[in-house]
Parts: C-alpha cells; structure tokens; sequence
C-alpha cells in the first residue's frame, strides 16, 4: 500500500485481499502502513503520496 502511495495512488484495491483474508485486512494494512510511516517518520500520507522519485 505505501508503495502505491508513493507512486501517486488516491486509492488502493483490496477486494482480492478481501476476499482470500478476511476483514482483518484492513486493521493489517493499516498497521503495516502506521509502521512504515513511523519509521519513515511521516506525519501524513500527503508527505509522501507521488512522492516517487526515478534513480
């Protein structure tokens, strides 16, 4: 999810995690993206939405 972000994403597609795990998926994605962010140290997702940039 953050790496969709990062890439500009307003949103993300989770029907097929869904479908295959359960509600659970949404508190699991937004504890994977809290401590992504954490240790990215950002407050927002706007800090780093689109923020992708090409090597």
């Amino acid at each position: 999810m953050f790496e969709m972000v990062l890439c500009g994403a307003s949103m993300v597609q989770v029907a097929s995690a869904l479908a295959a795990k359960g509600s659970g998926i949404f508190t699991k994605l937004n504890q994977e993206l809290s401590e992504i962010m954490k240790l990215k140290r950002y407050q927002t997702i706007e800090e780093f939405k689109g923020q992708l940039r090409h090597l």
